[in-house]
């Protein structure tokens, strides 16, 4: 608009100076004059024009930064829609609900901390002693082990950080990790600082009030830095949980169905299976008490279980406290059948109760009952590698077997593996498995339901009946190769697989069809097997258990 009203005063100027030129030579005006003002107003007209070139650059850049923006734009709505698709839900729900663990784990930690350091507080407020000095240093001692027990609990968290790379907000899940990270390193820091402190004051001749106030002056910032940490941790944790309350679904109560106990007989089950699991963790009285509510004492098979498991429970609880007398006579008394499934526990028994003589510096006793581990290596050839393992440990562990090349034989783990392998052994002499049901039930469980809630959002949606309405499911759950108890068969005619309600039946040719199949194909109360010319009744056939 600019540019057109420039143009029409131009054009108006023109007019004018056609006119004024007519005027002038009518008038006999100065030429020279009227030369100089056109000249002017050409000037002007160019000065215009150039003004309208800059208003069209500049709308041409405006246009260009538009496109710009609108290309940057729908690009991150791509890559919105991309995060949104890849994001596994599953795995987040599982690092959520750990990292919520990890979580109520440190500030119960960070709670005894404090409280630990109030106690030291109120004890400086007496007279104070050497005595009582050495005492707050076991008492950091104490701390110091938590705080490697925190340190090893931390290893959960390089699961947890990969897992939640996948969080839309990503930001508050690196805040916590890195908030917890420098929480153990203020720890171990602060730890290595008050105990050198404390031995240093100790060492030094001084009386009792020198003692205390140091002391106190060395805690006191020290509790009120606790304190600031514990509030940053409980920050940055707090907004994962919200963030994995907006994001995620907690209620299954679409994937059960309840009609499946509905009956007393199968809530017996459900009552027959925690009282097992109980009594595999050594609860008893937790066990006999729900026995007694469930009206399960008529069971003999409890009877047989209880004084097993009690017995099993005694010798692990000694494992764990490194005591392995009540095991090794557990396999002295149960030899012949260990040795039908050629067994080699009651010989790493006796191995780990070398390694502990060698521990204790017996060497006269070692070498005496390496001697005797030696007839294991003549009765199994297996057994004579580790023997020889042993020998060459009893000449290093004169001097220092923990720097020795075998100061493998020292490795925490071992008590486990040990612990699993009787477990494992004890359990297949009374015919239970290592797992108790209840735990088999329970992972499996929870591996097959998120495939399982898919399903069932997918089945409902269509206004189909539910998963579990039939007898088995409509997608395969891979349970793992190790909780496959029994063989499988599908009918050759049908191409089905048998269940309950539809059992493999033997024929008299030897010929194996399902149930169905078998009514199918009888005629007049006579069946001719589908791959042979034998004739035979239905009533012959035979149902196979596997």
């Amino acid at each position: 608009h600019r540019a057109e009203d420039l143009s029409e005063k131009v054009k108006d100027l023109q007019n004018d100076l056609e006119d004024y030129n007519m005027a002038r030579m009518n008038s006999f005006c100065d030429v020279t004059k009227v030369k100089k003002e056109i000249q002017d107003l050409n000037a002007h007209n160019q000065q215009v024009e150039s003004c309208i070139e800059q208003m069209y650059l500049e709308k041409q850049r405006k246009e260009e930064q538009i496109q710009r923006l609108e290309h940057e734009l729908t690009n991150d709505k791509q890559k919105l829609d991309t995060c949104r698709t890849n994001l596994d839900y599953n795995q987040i729900k599982t690092t959520s609900d750990q990292l919520q663990y990890e979580r109520n784990s440190m500030e119960n930690e960070i709670s005894i901390l404090d409280n630990r350091m109030n106690k030291m507080r109120e004890q400086m407020l007496s007279t104070v002693t050497q005595q009582e000095a050495f005492s707050l240093i076991e008492q950091i001692s104490e701390l110091e082990i938590k705080h490697y027990q925190l340190i090893n609990d931390n290893q959960n968290f390089s699961i947890t950080e990969e897992a939640c790379e996948k969080l839309t907000n990503q930001s508050d899940v690196d805040k916590a990790i890195e908030s917890v990270q420098e929480y153990y390193t203020t720890i171990e820091t602060n730890l290595d600082s008050v105990i050198e402190q404390i031995q240093s004051t100790l060492s030094n001749p001084t009386d009792d009030k020198f003692i205390k106030t140091s002391i106190q002056n060395t805690l006191k910032p020290l509790a009120k830095q606790y304190s600031d940490k514990h509030k940053d941790l409980h920050g940055s944790i707090s907004k994962i949980g919200k963030t994995i309350d907006k994001s995620f679904q907690s209620d299954f109560g679409n994937v059960p169905i309840t009609e499946l106990f509905d009956t007393p007989e199968k809530f017996k089950l459900i009552y027959m299976i925690i009282c097992e699991d109980l009594y595999r963790q050594g609860r008893m009285s937790i066990a006999d008490k729900l026995i007694e509510e469930s009206k399960l004492n008529d069971n003999d098979l409890f009877n047989l279980e209880k004084n097993f498991l009690e017995e099993i429970n005694m010798i692990l609880e000694n494992l764990r406290e490194k005591n392995l007398l009540p095991a090794i006579d557990w396999c002295v008394r149960h030899r012949n059948e260990l040795n039908k499934t050629n067994s080699l526990l009651e010989f790493y028994l006796h191995k780990m109760r070398f390694v502990q003589l060698l521990q204790l510096g017996n060497f006269n006793e070692a070498k005496t009952y390496l001697t005797n581990l030696r007839q294991y290596s003549i009765m199994n050839g297996q057994c004579e590698q580790d023997v020889n393992q042993l020998m060459g440990a009893l000449v290093f562990a004169q001097r220092d077997l923990s720097k020795s090349p075998y100061k493998y034989l020292l490795e925490p783990h071992l008590w486990l593996q040990l612990s699993e392998l009787f477990m494992q052994q004890a359990f297949q002499q009374v015919g239970l498995a290592q797992d108790s049901p209840l735990y088999v039930v329970m992972k499996i469980g929870f591996q097959a339901l998120p495939a399982l809630m898919s399903i069932v959002n997918a089945m409902q949606n269509t206004q189909v009946c539910h998963i579990l309405s039939k007898d088995e499911l409509p997608i395969e759950i891979d349970v793992g190769q190790e909780h496959r108890y029994h063989s499988v068969f599908a009918c050759p005619i049908l191409r089905q697989q048998t269940t309950d309600q539809n059992p493999p039946m033997k024929l008299v040719c030897g010929h194996v069809i399902s149930k169905d199949a078998l009514n199918k194909l009888s005629i007049q109360n006579k069946l001719k097997c589908p791959y042979c010319p034998l004739e035979q009744s239905p009533s012959d056939a035979r149902q196979l258990f596997f």
